[in-house]
Formats: C-alpha cells, structure tokens, sequence
C-alpha cells in the first residue's frame, strides 16, 4: 500500500512538473509572439516616416492627393491597426488595459463585431437575410390564411408548416424571429410539428408596416 501511494505521489508530481513547463512554454510562445508584433509594427511605423518624408520631399510640403494620398491613406490605417492590437496585447508594453476592454452588457457595442471588420458585414448580411425571411413568412400567412376577430391575418401552425415545406426549412427559427420583432403572436417558446398544429399564430399591427415584401424585397422608402 505504502509503495502504491508513493508511486501515485510521484505520479502526480511528475504531471504537476509537465504542466507547469506547458505553461511557461505557453507563455514564452505568448511573449515571443508579442515581441515579433511589436518589431513589426515598430517597422510599419519606421516605413511609414521615410515613406512620409520622402512624400514631403517630393510633394514640396503640398497637401497629398491621387496615388499617393491613397497610399498615405493605407498605410496611415495599417498603422493604426498595429498599434491598437499591440494595446491589447497584456505581453506588449503599449499594453492598454482600458483600449482592448470588451464592452460590458448595456453598453454600446456589447455583443457586436468591431465596425468595419469582416465578422460585422457578415452580420450585416445575415440580419438582413433574417428580415428578408419574416417578409416571406408574413406573405405566407396573409394567403393562407383568414382574418380572425380582430381584423388580423391568422393561421395554425399546422397549414403553415405544410405550406412551408416547398419554401424553407427554417419556419420556426423564422418564426420565433417575427414574433422578437412583434410581426406575429403565438402561444408557447417552441412550436413543433404534430403537437403544436393547433397554434395559432396570427399577425400583428406591425406586420402591415415590415419593411420587407412577400417576395423577400426590400419596399421601397
């Protein structure tokens, strides 16, 4: 017993001294790389002042304009970029705990990809396609189905789902989607196919005004 417990003490020391190397490796690896950053964009910036004194020079102190104007531009921007990433890298010394902080939940920006990059027009588009798809479904409703008692368009989900089935495969996630921007009401978090055919689901006052047709066009303003 006394040979097994020293075994299992050596063990997990020996796991203990492995991990630990793996994160000062980690580390290094962290640190090596925020130099490498660093070096780099100190040369962005040491090209980026020959490049402006030789513009200066050549320009004669002239406000810059055509292709050079545009390439000041990009490397004005390339600049700036290097210099923000480098405040939000903690391994850097231009580290800025304040630059890199990530919008809290309230604030402006919270949960949103930073302007301008790639992830926000990506989000863009698939926003708009969303919008696109609750204009389809609300056209959907309006054919199939009949005004109720209070003068709104309503179906039960059971017709929709079949009318749906030639159209997408996304009715409820689109659905759940028109009711957040009060387009629909229905009963319930989740609507399924069987259980859920009686719902009814019925369009709103706001729906008259969606921005975006039957046809999955935008209206025109």
């Amino acid at each position: 017993l006394i040979d097994r417990l020293k075994e299992e003490i050596k063990r997990r020391e020996e796991e203990a001294a492995r991990l630990q190397k793996e994160k000062e490796a980690r580390i290094l690896e962290e640190r090596k790389r925020a130099e490498a950053e660093e070096a780099e964009a100190k040369a962005v910036e040491e090209r980026e002042r020959e490049r402006r004194k030789k513009l200066k020079k050549k320009s004669g102190g002239k406000k810059k304009s055509g292709k050079f104007g545009a390439m000041a531009s990009m490397w004005d921007a390339k600049a700036s970029r290097a210099e923000k990433d480098l405040q939000s890298n903690v391994f850097s010394k231009h580290y800025d705990g304040s630059a890199g902080r990530a919008p809290k939940k309230g604030e402006k920006g919270y949960g949103q990809a930073p302007e301008g990059s790639k992830s926000a027009a990506r989000s863009k588009r698939a926003n708009e396609w969303v919008k696109e798809q609750v204009g389809i479904l609300l056209g959907v409703i309006r054919r199939i189905g009949a005004k109720n008692s209070n003068g709104r368009f309503e179906t039960r989900f059971g017709p929709l789902f079949i009318a749906y089935q030639d159209i997408s495969d996304t009715l409820v996630g689109i659905l759940k989607r028109a009711r957040k921007y009060k387009c629909v009401t229905f009963e319930g978090d989740m609507l399924w196919q069987g259980s859920s055919n009686h719902v009814a689901i019925a369009l709103t006052e706001k729906a008259g005004s969606w921005g975006w047709g039957a046809d999955g066009k935008k209206k025109a303003a």
